[in-house]
């Protein structure tokens, strides 16, 4: 279905935290003690818990990482949808920025995770590079989309079809696909929706009568499920 309809996309929800195993190491100098007992300071933890680290996401070089791009949080609560980090850019122009050039900055043992919106393929794995960890793969998981993925369907106008079978449409049909193939068109004002024979070969060949003149949808299901006519209902076609 992607070689005739592109790949799908989706929108995904994520968030990025940097935990500590345990509270951060401390100064154990004696002055540290000293200012940590007598003065009921806080321990010296040389602001390990502030620390922010760059994670990038994604990247052309990962096999079957099909992360797009994302957007980030923005002042208030909300996603901020007016600058996209994009995988494939190079340089910023417009509201399109490379992620690889602006990792996301994620605070290690921050209150909150860091939210962001990412745009992907579904059926692949978002990688999180922080160069201090191994990498860790993000994953929707099947059956979040699967159901969506095997309801994709396609409808193709074709016009004029030159039909001479008696037994319904034949034509070729294209071979990218394993879905299920259907014409629909317009019949008394209403969808009429009706199979459709491959007819691929190495000869020509057309019955002499009765021949039609038709022009519809070439409809393509991913699923067995039945074909859904497009949104909008055109004007009735011609025949003669």
């Amino acid at each position: 279905m992607a070689v005739l309809v592109s790949r799908p996309l989706a929108l995904a929800r994520a968030s990025l935290e940097l935990d500590l195993m345990g509270p951060p190491a401390a100064d154990e100098s004696w002055a540290s003690f000293e200012a940590t007992v007598l003065d009921n300071g806080q321990p010296d933890t040389a602001g390990v818990p502030n620390v922010q680290v760059p994670v990038r996401l994604g990247g052309l070089n990962w096999t079957n990482d099909t992360l797009v791009g994302y957007w980030t949080q923005g002042s208030g609560a909300g996603t901020d949808f007016t600058t996209f980090y994009s995988v494939a850019a190079t340089a910023a122009q417009g509201g399109v920025k490379p992620a690889a050039a602006n990792p996301v900055p994620v605070t290690a043992g921050a209150a909150s995770p860091v939210p962001l919106t990412l745009l992907l393929d579904p059926r692949g794995a978002v990688k999180a590079t922080s160069g201090i960890l191994p990498v860790t793969t993000i994953r929707i998981p099947p059956d979040q989309y699967a159901a969506a993925l095997a309801n994709l369907s396609l409808s193709v106008f074709v016009a004029p079809v030159l039909s001479g079978s008696a037994a319904g449409l034949a034509m070729p049909l294209p071979a990218e696909t394993n879905g299920t193939w259907s014409w629909v068109s317009v019949a008394n004002g209403a969808w009429a929706p009706a199979a459709v024979t491959d007819s691929t070969g190495n000869d020509a060949a057309l019955a002499a009568t009765p021949q039609t003149i038709v022009e519809g949808w070439l409809h393509v299901q991913a699923s067995a499920s039945p074909a859904q006519p497009p949104a909008k209902t055109p004007a009735p076609p011609a025949k003669s």
